[in-house]
């Protein structure tokens, strides 16, 4: 193992200065020493002495040696990088760890070195960050003190943190990732807080960016760095009509106005670089889902370049973002053409110009001008006189650039990917240093990482990062406008609730309740089918109480059995309990899709149709409403194809529509319906055959009947027989819907009660073994409720009246009070 021997290393003999003359008491002889130089010097010029240049000389010897300290002692660098071989762990420590160390003035106590750490502010931010309390901090430090920890190792782990996240030196927040690795009580804390060491790795990127400095000073940067001057304009010409319709990214960056942070695309950005870098066809598109992050690409190009970072053909380019809507709006024609034709004369002969257009589309589109354009910049592409970053969506690139031949050939495109959830966190913890500010709040890193989860898992029509960080914005300013002063992962969770109208948070409090009694609640509507009772009750437990991972649905059923008895009403009923209103059932008719071609009226016209962008009936739906049951009404109707459409959305909750969008059903429950085989049900419940033996056998005979293939019956979490109803089951049913009636009657002021003469009377008239529950609800309505209107248009009932229905012979009477 490599030794610590901090007495032979030059950055801990720099840092032994910066403590030096950075004590309380160095600092005041030092303010000292300034005014008592500045005043005689002021004095003696003011009065012509002849000591005045000497005062003064003295004076700029101190100012010199103060400009020493600050920008070459402060700025010390250790003399060996992380990637490079060293017999001495000292010679890896940055300059703040090594004036940490040297204060602990005990380097063979871990205890004490915390101690010495606690002080420094990126600590501080840190627990802040992964909510950890003083109260435990102090805790930590006691129970270091009982650990027998070796300090070397400790900062060979802390070496290797530095080196995964490629940085050149060891610094106090890669010593704390060591303590929480090798501490128990460290790791304890840790997971108290619920924090893996991904999560402590992204706090400790977050809290170096929110204390990061400009990494050079003014005097190492290029001249052509601090804008477009008289020089640059010499050497690249002037675009004054360009000028007009563009924005200069590059000088906003360097004047700060816009962020330019870049989290991973290194391999994107160097196939830019190399597209951009050639002789000709020097054009790319980028090509990605809104909010993916395409235009971070371009700026992260643009502030590199300005930079002098890129290859020498890419330096000091100026990068301009095209306002194209601004140029189409209202032009005619001939002057779109000239002003056009203008622009690209003048970035042609500037040659220091790399041209961002943003939503490249519309130059082929005709949709902005109403007019093609794309021809009047198609010799200067091919010609290599123009440098253009477009970006678009890959929806919008097959249906507006894709068909243009020669145009869509004068550029190579790049998709660009969502990023990994790990990437979106620290994107995010980029945006968090922005918002912090603006909302004067603190974003707990738990609130990034929430955010990121729940728009991943929630907001399923959009992609990271760009969901995320409108819902992580969208929170800060709901925290602000409250007064709070942290963005907690509650305050993120009620956000999301609220736009998606979705129970977010594990089940708590009478939910939970709610949940534990679920078969009751359920047999509330749905009279027996225990079976189905049970079987969904579990679907949803599971999905209320543990994190799912998986992006399939929250449960996926498949409801087998006679017309009426109950499947349809089992999925309003589970609407009602999981997403609040029995309304949010998205219906589709299954007997509508009967043939092969059908499949487009689903998914939406294919590419080469005039329908082509049209959305499907059923992919716009849940499209427009992912938090929803799906009920696949006759499932059995369906074609075979259409059938095997739906595998994927069953075994991975994914559907690909026409034009090439995934649409996710992680948050549907879906359904699905068949009357297949209902008289092979009634048949064997008449014959008293166990419901497990019915199932397996008419699943067997499904099969060989060819109704369902094998592959289709395994996507289901359970496959339920629903028996027929008895006479005594439609009883029950008659309560329940006589029971809604009285209710709806009371908000008249009228109170009907039935007793149980009139109820077995109206289950006998409504019984039907084909038809099962069905006939009821048009019982119901001639027998009780067109009797009651007439009562109550006659006068013979009224408000505050008592009506009794009973039997009398074998009619119902009412009876009113």
């Amino acid at each position: 193992m490599l030794a610590f021997s901090p007495e032979f290393s030059k950055i801990f003999k720099e840092a032994a200065l910066v403590n030096l003359f950075s004590s309380p008491l160095v600092v005041i002889v030092r303010l000292l020493i300034v005014i008592s130089l500045s005043l005689p010097t002021i004095y003696s010029f003011a009065n012509g002495s002849k000591m005045s240049y000497l005062w003064a000389a003295l004076l700029t010897c101190v100012f010199m040696l103060e400009v020493f300290y600050h920008y070459k002692v402060l700025e010390a660098k250790p003399s060996k990088t992380v990637e490079e071989s060293a017999e001495n762990l000292a010679d890896y420590v940055d300059l703040s760890l090594a004036k940490t160390l040297l204060k602990a003035n005990d380097l063979n106590n871990p205890s004490v070195i915390f101690n010495a750490m606690r002080k420094d502010s990126k600590i501080t931010s840190f627990f802040n960050k992964g909510n950890i309390g003083s109260g435990e901090i102090s805790s930590l430090e006691a129970a270091l003190a009982k650990e027998n920890l070796d300090p070397s190792r400790l900062l060979l782990k802390s070496k290797e943190f530095a080196e995964k996240e490629n940085r050149d030196y060891i610094d106090n927040l890669d010593l704390l990732l060591s303590l929480f690795s090798q501490s128990s009580a460290f790791s304890q804390a840790a997971l108290t807080v619920n924090l893996k060491e991904d999560d402590l790795l992204n706090i400790a990127y977050l809290v170096r960016h929110l204390f990061e400095k400009e990494a050079t000073h003014f005097w190492e940067r290029a001249p052509t760095s601090f804008g477009i001057g008289l020089a640059s304009l010499w050497e690249g010409g002037w675009t004054l009509e360009t000028e007009k319709y563009t924005t200069n990214i590059s000088n906003s960056l360097l004047r700060r106005q816009v962020s330019h942070k870049l989290i991973g695309r290194a391999e994107i950005i160097d196939q830019v670089e190399g597209i951009l870098s050639r002789e000709g066809k020097r054009n790319v598109i980028l090509t990605g889902e809104p909010g993916v992050g395409k235009t971070s690409i371009v700026y992260a190009l643009a502030s590199s370049s300005a930079h002098g970072q890129l290859p020498e053909s890419l330096k000091y380019k100026r990068f301009l973002e095209f306002d194209l809507t601004s140029l189409l709006s209202g032009r005619e024609a001939g002057v779109l053409a000239e002003r056009l034709n203008n622009i690209i004369s003048e970035i042609s002969h500037a040659k220091d110009v790399v041209l961002f257009i943003p939503e490249i589309e519309y130059l082929a589109s005709g949709e902005g001008g109403g007019a093609d354009i794309s021809g009047l910049i198609l010799e200067t592409l091919k010609s290599g006189s123009l440098q253009i970053i477009g970006t678009t969506t890959k929806e919008s690139y097959k249906k507006f650039i894709e068909g243009k031949g020669a145009f869509a050939e004068s550029f190579e495109t790049i998709e660009v990917p969502e990023p990994s959830t790990t990437e979106s966190i620290r994107i995010l913890e980029e945006a968090a240093t922005k918002i912090e500010p603006k909302e004067k709040i603190n974003v707990s890193y738990k609130a990034i990482e929430k955010a990121v989860e729940l728009s991943k898992k929630y907001m399923v029509d959009r992609v990271l990062p760009g969901k995320a960080i409108d819902l992580l914005d969208e929170a800060s300013s709901f925290a602000h406008l409250h007064d709070e002063k942290i963005l907690t992962v509650e305050i993120i969770e009620n956000i999301v609730s609220q736009k998606t109208k979705a129970p977010v948070r594990v089940a708590s409090g009478a939910e939970k309740e709610q949940l534990l009694h679920l078969e009751e609640e359920l047999h509330r509507r749905i009279v027996d089918q225990e079976e189905a009772v049970k079987s969904i009750s579990q679907a949803i437990r599971r999905a209320r109480a543990l994190n799912r991972e998986t992006k399939r649905p929250i449960g996926v059923f498949l409801f087998l059995g006679p017309t009426g008895v109950g499947k349809t009403e089992t999925a309003k009923a589970l609407s009602a309990i999981y997403f609040g209103s029995e309304e949010k059932i998205i219906r589709i008719d299954m007997s509508e899709f009967q043939e092969e071609n059908s499949i487009n009226r689903l998914i939406g016209a294919p590419p080469g149709s005039k329908d082509f962008g049209t959305g499907g009936q059923f992919t716009e739906k849940i499209r427009e409403n992912p938090f929803t049951t799906v009920l696949l009404d006759e499932m059995e109707k369906a074609h075979l194809k259409i059938q095997e459409a739906f595998l994927p959305v069953l075994d991975e909750g994914v559907l690909t529509d026409s034009s090439g969008k995934e649409i996710i059903f992680t948050n549907t429950i879906i359904i699905a319906t068949s009357n297949a085989g209902a008289e092979f049900i009634r048949e064997s419940i008449q014959n008293n055959a166990p419901l497990d033996t019915v199932k397996k056998e008419l699943l067997e005979n499904l099969q060989r009947d060819g109704v369902f293939k094998p592959e289709f019956l395994n996507r289901f979490d359970d496959i339920i027989v629903y028996k027929p109803l008895s006479q005594e089951d439609l009883k029950q049913i008659i309560k329940f819907m006589t029971s809604n009636l009285s209710k709806r009657m009371e908000k008249q002021d009228v109170a009907v009660l039935f007793d149980e003469s009139a109820l077995s009377w109206l289950a006998q008239k409504g019984y039907d073994p084909t038809y099962g529950a069905r006939p009821l609800r048009r019982v119901i309505q001639n027998e009780i409720e067109a009797r009651l209107a007439e009562k109550i248009l006659s006068g013979e009932i009224g408000r505050g009246k008592k009506v009794n229905v009973k039997v009398a012979g074998d009619n119902l009477i009412f009876e009113s009070v």
